[in-house]
């Protein structure tokens, strides 16, 4: 996955491109469980002299890092909320729609490991596990699948079957933290 990362922005003629490249690797080694590597990918960039929109990108994988790798619920939470708001783009501007979307995907798998869900959780997670970006569908179903194990509901097994064939290994990562939360 990071040899496909590393692909894409290799060819991208873009503004900030070290930092969303930093930021693109650090979240999938989140989704993959690797910390460290993760952090280690976000401390190469001098993210003080970027602007709020770019900071976001960093703020945004040190949620899924606390969420998925720390197991810290309400620190993931928090880290996505303040992502949001630093990269929230207005309606019309280029990217705004998918950038969007991520964050508040982000924003609604940290709730369901927090146990905060809203009104908008299961429909922003629904609309991010029929994207056709890899990371942004594997968050969603990953939320959903969480969501379903935690709740009982009937369609628990098969959402658990369509993440594994997905994404195994953020399955066995996010069944493993799907217990109950015992965050501070």
């Amino acid at each position: 996955m990071l040899s496909e990362i590393d692909k894409a922005f290799r060819q991208a003629r873009m503004p900030d491109r070290d930092a969303y490249l930093a930021q693109s690797r650090a979240v999938a080694l989140a989704l993959y469980g690797c910390a460290e590597r993760g952090r280690a990918e976000l401390a190469s960039i001098d993210w003080s002299k970027r602007s709020p929109l770019i900071q976001g990108a960093r703020v945004v994988s040190e949620s899924l890092i606390a969420t998925l790798c720390d197991r810290d619920f309400a620190r993931g939470l928090a880290d996505a909320r303040r992502a949001r708001a630093l990269a929230d783009l207005p309606r019309g501007t280029p990217g705004a729609a998918v950038s969007n979307r991520f964050y508040d995907a982000v924003i609604a798998l940290a709730q369901v490991f927090a146990d905060e869900q809203d009104g908008f959780t299961h429909p922003r997670l629904q609309s991010a596990a029929q994207s056709a970006i890899p990371n942004l569908r594997a968050i969603g179903m990953a939320g959903l699948a969480v969501h379903a194990e935690r709740a009982g509901t009937p369609d628990r097994d098969a959402l658990r079957q369509q993440l594994t064939s997905v994404a195994p290994t953020l399955a066995e990562l996010v069944f493993d933290l799907s217990r109950p939360a015992h965050s501070a």
